[in-house]
C-alpha cells in the first residue's frame, strides 16, 4: 500500500514538475529578443534642447541595444543606446560647445542609454499596434535618472524581409517615442553661467526598428 502511495505521489510530482516546466517555457518563447542594430542604417533620436530663441537641434544616427518584446501583448523592455561621438548639433559653434567638458563632454562619456524597464496602460489599437507608457531609466555622464514617457509599437511580421527586399530576413518591431527630461538633473552644465541662454530642458525623440530573424 505504501509502494503504491509513493508511486501515486512520485508521478504526481512529475507530471506537476513537467507542466509547470512546459508552463515557463511557453512564457519565455512569446519573449523574443529584437536588436536595434538596423541593417539599413536608418535608425536615428532627434534631440531639441531649449533655449530662450528656438530650440537647439541634432540627432544621433548610431544607434544599438536590444529590445524584448511579446507580440501577442505588446509587451517591451530593454536598452537603446546611443553613440555620443555621432550626436551632431546644428552649426559649428554650437556643437563644439555642447561637446565640451562642463557639457556632455562626450570625449569621456560615449553612450547615453535608455532603457524601457517595463510598460504600463497598454492600449491596442488595432492588430500589431499599441500605444502604452514606458517606464523609463538613463544613463548620462555617469549619472542615473528616471521618467515615464509614451510610446507607440507595431509589429510586422516578416517586416524586415520587406523593408530590405528580402536581402535581410525577420520580423520588425517599430518604436515610436518622446521623452524629456532636465539635463541638470544628469550633470550636463548644472551652474550655467548667468547670462547663458541654453535651457535646462531636452527632449529625445525617436521611431526606430528592431528585428529578429
Amino acid at each position: 500500500m505504501f509502494h503504491r502511495f509513493f508511486r501515486s505521489l512520485i508521478s504526481t510530482s512529475l507530471l506537476a514538475g513537467a507542466t509547470l516546466l512546459c508552463a515557463t517555457h511557453s512564457a519565455d518563447a512569446e519573449r523574443i529578443t529584437y536588436s536595434l542594430q538596423d541593417p539599413m542604417g536608418l535608425n536615428a533620436v532627434s534631440v531639441a534642447i531649449d533655449s530662450h530663441y528656438s530650440p537647439i537641434r541634432g540627432f544621433c544616427d548610431r544607434i544599438d541595444g536590444r529590445f524584448q518584446f511579446d507580440k501577442e501583448t505588446g509587451h517591451i523592455d530593454g536598452t537603446m543606446n546611443l553613440w555620443t561621438e555621432n550626436l551632431r548639433f546644428a552649426g559649428h559653434e554650437m556643437n563644439a560647445k555642447l561637446h565640451s567638458e562642463d557639457w556632455f563632454f562626450f570625449d569621456r562619456h560615449r553612450q547615453i542609454k535608455l532603457t524601457i524597464k517595463g510598460v504600463e496602460d497598454v492600449e491596442e489599437l488595432d492588430d500589431g499596434l499599441w500605444r502604452m507608457k514606458a517606464r523609463g531609466a538613463m544613463m548620462m555622464r555617469g549619472r542615473a535618472g528616471g521618467f515615464d514617457f509614451p510610446i507607440t509599437i507595431r509589429f510586422i511580421e516578416d517586416g524586415m524581409t520587406t523593408r530590405t527586399n528580402g536581402n535581410v530576413e525577420g520580423d520588425a518591431v517599430f518604436v515610436q517615442g518622446r521623452c524629456s527630461f532636465s539635463r541638470s538633473d544628469f550633470n550636463v552644465n548644472p551652474n550655467p553661467d548667468l547670462f547663458d541662454w541654453i535651457g535646462d530642458e531636452v527632449e529625445f525623440e525617436f521611431n526606430v526598428v528592431a528585428w529578429a530573424p
